[in-house]
């Protein structure tokens, strides 16, 4: 029912990824870039539409949230990833970036360390030492293109007395794992046992890979009492710019903390309108999204394999982002950047700042000839 092939021109339209360059100004207009994590699809057209009916009131004042709103989001949690939710357990935020520095600042003190496993998204660190907390690093284990916890590492850290918190990405970026039961429970576990509240960043929680199984904390630990459980629309539907995230927290005191610290947000009129039309009309569209990107990634793999075999490339298990490992052409993924950027004309991410340096990070959410086409790009300037 969808075209995931369109080409839709994002220049000049206040998009960080086609405008934005990495060091400040604007990206030339012959650069394809693969980096920040939205997609290049269309929204779906019941959203855009559900957009266009708030903008034919033609007033836009002071606005109060519709009273269906929330039941709207419980019901699309329970009925997408099996978690028991309610209303009142929900607090809104404008982005999963700002409900983890509101986690941060509301359940712990300056001084306070935090456990980050690492590799990870930038802003988990920054979330952490720009309010004064300590980055507690766990890092995953590597063994040949796919990622594990260092549950003995973990133990060991989560004992420390200063350890108030722990931040888990599920499904993880950049590596694309989709953590298991099994791993969550002894997660869990050990964050209980050692008296540490634990946030989990479910933002990618729609964007399963074909084979695999996402499960929340909210299913596995609906009446915990240190479970802060962070989702958003925006990955999903691909409306980051609405600015709408939803933070669970069954634990009235936590959510209480939170709510303090976050306080008067709410949806706007037009954030309100195309999340509840996202999650009541537009599941065939996520599984067809969810379809179509599989068969990126095996584009992907194909052509990896094809021009660049000696790099490792992590098989995705969640996300739309592909995480592969280049140190067998270059440890300094700094530079390979820079030069994909100014030989290549392709902006792809490197490592460095996820922690995990001798790596890329790719975006595969777009249409299959952008993948081509960079390929093409890379391979003329890299031959052999």
């Amino acid at each position: 029912m969808y075209d995931f092939d369109e080409i839709i021109e994002r220049r000049n339209t206040c998009s960080n990824k086609w405008d934005n360059a990495p060091e400040g100004g604007r990206l030339p207009d012959d650069v394809l870039p693969m980096w920040v994590a939205d997609m290049d699809f269309a929204c779906p057209p019941q959203v855009v539409e559900a957009i266009h009916k708030v903008a034919g009131q033609r007033i836009f004042g002071y606005s109060h949230t519709p009273d269906e709103y929330y039941e709207t989001v419980c019901e699309f949690y329970r009925r997408r990833h099996g978690f028991r939710c309610s209303p009142e357990q929900i607090v809104f935020t404008a982005g999963v970036v700002s409900a983890l520095n509101f986690a941060v600042r509301a359940l712990t003190v300056p001084g306070d360390h935090v456990i980050v496993q690492t590799p990870s998204y930038p802003p988990f660190f920054s979330s952490v030492e720009g309010n004064g907390r300590t980055v507690v690093d766990n890092p995953l284990i590597y063994d040949n293109g796919r990622y594990s916890i260092d549950f003995e590492d973990l133990e060991k850290k989560a004992a420390n007395p200063a350890v108030k918190m722990m931040i888990i990405c599920s499904p993880h970026n950049p590596t694309g794992r989709v953590w298991t039961e099994d791993e969550l429970r002894r997660t869990e576990d050990i964050c209980l046992r050692n008296g540490l509240i634990l946030v989990s960043d479910e933002i990618h929680n729609d964007l399963i890979r074909g084979g695999n199984h996402h499960i929340s904390v909210m299913e596995l630990f609906p009446d915990k009492d240190n479970i802060v459980c962070c989702t958003a629309p925006s990955k999903t539907f691909n409306i980051a710019g609405l600015g709408a995230s939803h933070c669970f927290c069954p634990n009235s005191e936590l959510r209480e903390k939170i709510s303090k610290e976050v306080g008067r947000v709410r949806p706007t009129l037009f954030t309100a309108a195309a999340v509840m039309e996202a999650f009541t009309s537009c599941d065939g569209w996520i599984d067809e999204m969810n379809a179509y990107t599989d068969g990126n990634f095996e584009c992907f793999y194909e052509l990896m394999n094809r021009y660049f075999p000696k790099a490792t490339v992590t098989k995705a298990e969640g996300t739309y982002l592909a995480w592969l490992d280049v140190r067998a052409y270059t440890d300094d993924t700094e530079k390979l950047e820079k030069d994909l950027l100014e030989k290549c004309h392709v902006y792809i991410e490197c490592g460095d700042g996820f922690h995990g340096k001798g790596f890329l990070r790719i975006n595969l959410g777009c249409p299959r000839a952008y993948i081509t086409e960079a390929f093409d790009r890379v391979s003329r300037v890299f031959k052999g």
